[in-house]
């Protein structure tokens, strides 16, 4: 079975969005059920962390990366730019 190479990325991304959606969607439902109430009886001194104690931790490696990725995409525009003059 030979399929076009363009038919791949679009198969690609709709895999990935539907993983998404059943890992969030179960995930909830398994929060609901098992974690939550773990973690409202304070078992082995856990809690719930604040939105804003999550979003602070998840901030920093993600402006490292859309920042590596700026970096390099500028790099590699520059090399091509220099490549392209000699």
């Amino acid at each position: 079975m030979h399929l076009p190479r363009f038919s791949w990325p679009w198969r690609f991304v709709a895999s990935a969005l539907i993983y998404m959606v059943y890992y969030y969607f179960f995930g909830a439902i398994n929060y609901m059920l098992t974690t939550r109430p773990y973690y409202e009886t304070h078992a082995g001194e856990l809690t719930v962390r604040e939105l804003e104690q999550m979003a602070v931790l998840v901030h920093g490696p993600i402006d490292f990366k859309v920042r590596l990725g700026f970096r390099l995409t500028a790099n590699i525009l520059l090399m091509q730019r220099s490549a392209a003059r000699h």
